[in-house]
């Protein structure tokens, strides 16, 4: 989110901190500057997610994952558990099992 709205590539960023990142926000975002759009992590930009996930499988991240989204219409939970799930999928996408 914070990292589109900046103009910056997600991916690119990852891969120049390296074993260095011991944690990232996720969620997406429509990129406009000062919108915190919040939403589900990859609706809005999947390939640059799927990059994201590729890019941290590169650097064998084992580091924490947490979400900034704004579940206003829709229950929490399950909010939050689709995002579990969609960084799962993407994560197996972008080479294989989920952390492990």
């Amino acid at each position: 989110g914070h990292m589109l709205m900046a103009g910056e590539n997600p991916g690119q960023s990852i891969a120049m901190v390296g074993d260095k990142l011991f944690g990232i926000q996720l969620n997406d975002g429509y990129t406009r500057l000062a919108a915190e759009d919040g939403m589900i992590f990859g609706s809005i930009h999947p390939s640059i997610a799927l990059e994201a996930m590729y890019q941290l499988r590169q650097i064998d991240f084992k580091g924490h994952l947490y979400f900034d989204t704004f579940p206003q219409r829709t229950d929490p939970v399950k909010e939050a558990e689709y995002n579990i799930r969609r960084v799962k999928e993407f994560w197996r996408a972008a080479g294989g099992d989920f952390f492990g």
